[in-house]
């Protein structure tokens, strides 16, 4: 994992720990592929000193594999 684990940029006297974004994935049994989390990251890139959104991005990238 890189990056932080709390996914809310706000700024509150006691800062949020928790996660409160995710990527969810679902593996069909029904098929041959598999999805594998290659890597993930929260990014932390600011324009001007600010966040863009009170919610950080979530990056998963993710390869589709056969069983």
């Amino acid at each position: 994992h890189e990056g932080p684990t709390a996914t809310f940029t706000t700024d509150f006297a006691d800062p949020l720990q928790e996660k409160i974004d995710y990527i969810f994935l679902y593996s069909n049994p029904a098929t041959a592929v598999q999805p594998l989390v290659t890597r993930h990251a929260i990014l932390t890139d600011q324009a001007n000193g600010h966040y863009p959104s009170d919610h950080l991005p979530v990056l998963a990238e993710i390869t589709l594999t056969n069983r």
